[in-house]
């Protein structure tokens, strides 16, 4: 989340908004803060539920779709696991 808000800020810290203040509100500020200085929690909490998902699917691996877009994981993959036909439209990336 910090990495998505403060690339797309254009700045690697919450103290590099302050010189770009024209072009976030004070909420925005505050809410890059907020989510900067949380990461560690945040990172607690998506590898708790990353853990719960993998103890809900433990006895039926086979049910749980694992996919990886960033390295190439598209249709195929999903439309395999579905058992769908593979759409001519490209894979949404974003």
């Amino acid at each position: 989340m910090a990495h998505q808000y403060f690339t797309n800020a254009g700045v690697n810290a919450p103290n590099e908004l302050n010189a770009k203040e024209e072009l976030f509100s004070a909420r925005a500020n505050t809410a890059g803060v907020l989510v900067y200085c949380c990461l560690n929690q945040w990172m607690e909490a998506y590898e708790a539920h990353v853990n719960n998902v993998e103890d809900l699917f433990s006895m039926e691996p086979e049910r749980l779709l694992r996919m990886n877009i960033v390295a190439g994981d598209s249709w195929e993959k999903l439309c395999g696991f579905l058992g769908k036909r593979v759409p001519r439209a490209p894979f949404p990336r974003e």
